[in-house]
């Protein structure tokens, strides 16, 4: 099939990524719209199948993440006699177990882990509700947070002036709740200000609730940064404000406090669990409700008692529980089969080693210490991001792969979209060629030109009537709703072409973005000068697909691994 072309050809590209030690190798996975969970876990367990040619993996281990569809992958690959754990850690758990097809083939996938490891002992209760015959598997190992790796704060600020929030905008999450308590406390703290690290469907409606609420001023909504960076920006803050109705851990109050910042956190279950004994030290903890009341409250409480709260002890007791070291025990106890039924408590030396089967060529370094594959300097190296988003992390890599002394040829849409690598990389525009395509022409034609150029003539017909004797009135209105018609029909033909035909396009655009990329790329490179291909973005797999069908030894990489390229040059 065409599905199984591309996870053939593109496989063949794709080289794997050396990454602390190791070797990182991400397979293409075609992921169709979502019908049903038992559909889209398949269609992935499928792709992987077809991507690794059908071969089990060379592994005495096999963790996979998320039951469905990282668990049924893991239980499928897995050679016969490995030992297979699965990580469940999905905020949606109830979604996938409300449909019987996916609560059956979830069952079936549980039956053939050896061990099933829960983010926090309020998703194991869930777990263990729904499938009470699988309890012996069933154990608690929270997510990993690399305290060593996060700089930390000196001291307590001095008072929380400076709210953060992270997360996606939205409902569930409570940005809108957390602004509307914001512009309550403001009223007698005129200095408070608001940042909102993340994007997602309320950002518009954050941003007219701050502006109707006379906040807009003090309201900042940072968008997306890299994960690096992170850290950086809750240093920057005094308190961080985790409004949620739910999550299954609640990663972002405990790297807050990986970095000595204090947090003020929604009481849901998980957040107890995690917080537990280190509450007022920590920050506190709010009750759950449906409007700002409850955040006003859990603040104000906070700020009367800020000289008391102890960040930095509740930063200790954190890395005890779930720094690299615990955490890296209490998984290597599950991959030995060691650890004991419940909460995953078993602790064994965090020294110890699983013995996983790897091929030989997987820990081999080229010259020097570095991979092989790796770029060099005075390499050649094509970008390719056709959206415009991740525009930091994008920018970042650029200017680092040229400080190694390789030249970067950058696939975009527009130039201009990138004004801080103007002069420093050689671009090729598609969006122009994009619009040209007869697909997108012919809909904007048919849809808003033709109909409104016809609509255009028949107003130029009434006002020529209407310098007629006798019928200056009536073509005059004839031709004033005329145009009323026109500018009401060019908002639905944009509706249209927004609401409606941009979704089917979508399916489509990844073909469009490959003819278009052909026409502007290929007449003026020679894919032999290219010795690596970064794809940037979602969008650009066909593209990194197609070029891989031309030249199959071309080495293709999703991300870009720091620590595979050479020093930079001074």
């Amino acid at each position: 099939s065409a599905q199984g072309r591309h996870y053939r050809d593109l496989t063949v590209a794709v080289r794997p990524v050396w990454h602390d030690g190791y070797w990182l190798t991400r397979l293409p996975v075609l992921v169709r719209p979502r019908r049903s969970w038992v559909q889209y876990a398949r269609g992935v367990a499928d792709g992987v199948a077809v991507a690794r040619g059908g071969r089990a993996l060379d592994a005495g281990v096999v963790h996979g993440h998320v039951g469905l569809p990282g668990g049924l992958v893991a239980v499928e690959a897995a050679p016969a006699g490995a030992r297979v754990v699965v990580t469940e850690h999905a905020s949606y758990l109830a979604e996938v177990l409300e449909e019987p097809a996916a609560r059956a083939l979830y069952d079936e996938t549980m039956h053939r882990a050896d061990a099933w490891l829960c983010v926090s002992g309020v998703l194991r209760d869930q777990i263990l509700e729904a499938f009470p015959h699988h309890a012996g598997k069933l154990h608690v190992v929270g997510n990993p947070v690399d305290f060593d790796g996060i700089a930390v704060r000196e001291a307590r600020p001095e008072r929380p002036r400076r709210w953060l929030y992270i997360g996606t905008l939205i409902e569930r999450k409570g940005p809108l709740r957390l602004i509307a308590a914001f512009a309550r406390c403001r009223q007698d703290e005129p200095d408070l200000e608001l940042s909102l690290l993340g994007d997602g469907a309320q950002r518009e409606e954050a941003l007219a609730l701050a502006e109707e609420l006379g906040v807009a001023d003090a309201v900042h909504l940072l968008g997306i940064v890299p994960p690096a960076e992170v850290p950086g920006v809750l240093r920057a803050h005094d308190l961080l404000i985790h409004p949620s109705w739910h999550e299954t851990f609640g990663m972002t109050p405990v790297e807050a406090l990986a970095t000595g910042t204090p947090v003020l956190v929604a009481r849901y279950a998980a957040a107890e669990e995690v917080l537990a004994g280190i509450e007022k030290e920590a920050g506190g903890l709010f009750d759950i409700g449906t409007g700002a009341d409850e955040i006003v409250e859990g603040y104000r409480d906070l700020r009367d008692r800020w000289d008391s709260i102890d960040p930095l002890r509740a930063r200790e007791i954190l890395r005890s529980r779930y720094g690299f070291e615990a955490v890296a025990a209490r998984l290597d106890a599950h991959y030995r089969g060691d650890a004991t039924t419940g909460r995953g408590s078993a602790m064994t030396s965090a020294s110890t080693s699983v013995d996983v089967r790897v091929p030989a060529a997987a820990v081999v370094a080229g010259p020097g210490g570095t991979p092989p594959g790796a770029p060099r300097p005075s390499e050649h190296v094509l970008v390719v991001c056709v959206t415009r988003g991740r525009r930091k992390g994008v920018v970042d890599d650029v200017r680092y792969i040229l400080d190694t002394g390789s030249h970067v040829t950058f696939l975009g849409l527009r130039a201009s979209d990138w004004p801080e690598l103007e002069g420093q990389v050689t671009f090729c525009e598609v969006e122009l060629a994009e619009q040209r395509h007869p697909l997108l022409r012919a809909e904007r034609g048919a849809v808003i030109k033709l109909p409104t150029l016809l609509l255009r003539v028949v107003e130029g017909v009434f006002r020529r009537a209407g310098r007629v004797p006798g019928a200056a009135a009536p073509a005059r209105a004839a031709a004033v709703g005329t145009r009323r018609v026109r500018d009401r029909y060019t908002r639905l033909g944009n509706a249209f072409h927004n609401r409606i035909f941009m979704k089917g396009y979508r399916a489509i655009r990844p073909w469009v973005l490959w003819r278009s990329t052909r026409s502007v790329l290929l007449p003026g490179i020679d894919l032999a000068d290219i010795d690596l291909v970064l794809l940037a973005d979602a969008q650009a797999v066909s593209i990194g697909w197609h070029l891989a069908k031309a030249r199959p030894d071309l080495p293709v990489a999703f991300s870009l691994d720091r620590s595979a390229l050479p020093p930079v040059l001074p």
